[in-house]
């Protein structure tokens, strides 16, 4: 096979895999990011290195390469989560260190709330203490969750949905009324 009809062939291959699974990965994507532009973009992302790497894979047959696409934009999604994290995280700091510290007040009624925050999630069955942990302190994604626990996604959000109530509750005294 010459140079240009190997070339033509690995052409029809991707555009046969973009137009099979682009719409499917594009709506995996946006269900974990929440927002269809950047999943287009993660998904784009994932074509294009398998372009530049596409010698190795023609070989795969179509599961396999569906599988393989899953995963890269799922490991994309989560590069993503993490680089929205680290710039909330940026934001934050940048807000937080401009202002003035905090009054003697304050802090005692900071330390009264984290007391009780703290409490209250040892104070949640242990499941959805699991799930709450993992999820809001570690930074975990619901398939993250899922997958380091052992349970569905949709579980794990059914946990985190009920931890929260539960602590909503527990941590209402500290809370301020709704305007």
């Amino acid at each position: 096979m010459t140079a240009t009809a190997l070339h033509d062939t690995q052409q029809e291959w991707m555009r046969s895999l973009v137009a099979n699974y682009e719409p499917e990965l594009v709506a995996y994507a946006e269900q974990q990011l929440g927002d269809v532009d950047t999943a287009a973009d993660v998904v784009q992302e994932v074509f294009v290195r398998l372009w530049r790497h596409r010698a190795s894979c023609v070989a795969h047959g179509g599961q396999a390469i569906r599988w393989l696409l899953f995963r890269a934009v799922r490991n994309r999604v989560i590069d993503e989560m993490r680089g929205r994290k680290r710039a909330r995280e940026a934001r934050t700091h940048i807000a937080t260190a401009h202002r003035e510290p905090p009054s003697p007040i304050q802090m005692v009624d900071a330390d009264l709330l984290g007391r009780a925050t703290a409490v209250a999630i040892r104070a949640l069955p242990e499941r959805r203490r699991k799930v709450f942990t993992l999820a809001h302190l570690h930074g975990l994604s619901h398939a993250e969750v899922g997958e380091t626990m052992g349970i569905a996604p949709q579980t794990v959000a059914n946990h985190m949905s009920l931890a929260l109530a539960d602590l909503r509750s527990a941590l209402r005294p500290f809370l301020l009324p709704a305007a």
